[in-house]
């Protein structure tokens, strides 16, 4: 059973999130807060899990208690970010910082099963993530049209793997197709993988966009 702590931005909202994690037997809230400002106190003394918690709070945003967390531990807690927007520029700075996943809002429903793939590695991304991520990492948005598409199943995810300056053929591949709008399922058909794949390798992107925070604390495995 995993211990999480929940951060959300006023009662209301932080009981939707409590009720929304206890449905699941794998989960415990272990506490749960209003303010950034409580969290930093509270976290440090039950040393939780996970970490859900708002991008905004109402007394400051969840990226200055992310890069307090990494510089104390690069692997615990994983934070989960709840999003009202997935293009919100916050976002993108605060996984850079070390967040591990993120939630829409909306989705807020599937929020123990998104968090129980967050613990295993998985994570989700966006067109907007996907097209800032390519640039972060200097690579194309869409394969030029004078290369011939790869054969998807052949490349080798391993690639790279341990070189947080680059993203390996894989990954550049699964970042372009969520780029051009492919979704969950459409990304695993392309790419010859299971769902599960898709979102360990999404994972492997972002631990490699905070790879300097994370201390060199990075592996990746092939799934």
């Amino acid at each position: 059973m995993s211990s999480v702590f929940i951060v959300r931005r006023d009662a209301q909202r932080v009981s939707q999130a409590r009720a929304s994690l206890e449905v699941s037997r794998q989960t415990r809230v272990v506490g749960v807060t209003q303010s950034l400002y409580r969290a930093r106190a509270d976290v440090a003394r039950l040393d939780p899990e996970a970490l859900l918690i708002d991008l905004r709070l109402e007394d400051g945003a969840a990226l200055s208690l992310v890069r307090e967390l990494r510089e104390r531990r690069a692997d615990r807690p994983k934070v989960m970010l709840l999003v009202a927007d997935a293009a919100d520029p916050l976002l993108f700075c605060t996984l850079a910082a070390g967040a591990d996943a993120y939630l829409l809002e909306s989705d807020l429903a599937v929020a123990a099963a998104a968090l129980e793939r967050a613990q295993r590695g998985e994570a989700a991304m966006a067109p907007p993530l996907a097209w800032e991520l390519l640039q972060f990492f200097g690579e194309p948005i869409s394969p030029s049209r004078d290369t011939p598409a790869p054969d998807d199943r052949a490349l080798d995810w391993r690639t790279d793997a341990h070189n947080p300056m680059r993203l390996s053929p894989g990954e550049r591949r699964l970042a372009q197709l969520v780029a051009q709008g492919a979704r969950a399922a459409e990304l695993a058909a392309a790419m010859a993988i299971s769902l599960e794949s898709v979102g360990r390798r999404i994972g492997n992107i972002y631990r490699k966009l905070s790879w300097d925070v994370r201390s060199g604390s990075l592996m990746l495995l092939a799934a």
